[in-house]
């Protein structure tokens, strides 16, 4: 039986609570290398005066919903040794968005160096529930790997055919921003 461990944790030094999920890969015998990671990862927070009152799920909230239902199927997936893939998932639920990812920072600081080394890929699934029918895929910089290419270009294509546009935002991340 797979065994999902979900970890709640608080932050001494910020009011940011952190739910994290894990799903092991399927490792062949002999293998001592470490799997790679996927880390699936939404925020929970809204941006408001009032936070208690902040409602709505065209934000966060579609990308919770998102990432919860992701990790019910995926869960389902690596329950069977046939059907679990070779690839970790790793799924998050961080607050602290509208200031600068602060929670997501921190979660990641508080990663072992192995795991953050670890990670392949991240998909954040920010404001999925928008109204404007794209999906924006935020880089660092512009991907030069094939294999990101050709990801690209699938979700392009099957976008394309539901009548959704998919783009590419670059922006630098700033990773030394205290805040």
């Amino acid at each position: 039986m797979l065994l999902v461990v979900i970890a709640t944790c608080f932050h001494s030094d910020s009011s940011a609570l952190l739910q994290q999920g894990w799903l092991s890969g399927l490792k062949t015998d002999g293998d001592a290398n470490q799997l790679p990671t996927i880390a699936i990862v939404a925020s929970y927070d809204t941006f408001g005066a009032a936070p208690a009152l902040s409602v709505g799920s065209d934000s966060n909230g579609s990308g919770i919903v998102a990432l919860l239902e992701i990790a019910r199927l995926f869960s389902l997936l690596y329950s069977n040794p046939k059907t679990r893939g070779r690839y970790n998932l790793l799924f998050g639920l961080t607050s602290g968005g509208p200031y600068n990812y602060n929670g997501t920072q921190k979660w990641l600081r508080s990663f072992d160096q192995r795991l953050r080394e670890s990670i392949d890929y991240a998909i954040c699934l920010n404001s999925i529930g928008s109204w404007d029918n794209e999906l924006w895929i935020h880089v660092s910089k512009p991907p030069e790997n094939a294999y990101i290419k050709q990801i690209f270009e699938g979700l392009s294509n099957v976008a394309e055919e539901l009548d959704l546009k998919v783009g590419l935002k670059h922006k630098k991340i700033n990773i030394s921003n205290p805040r």
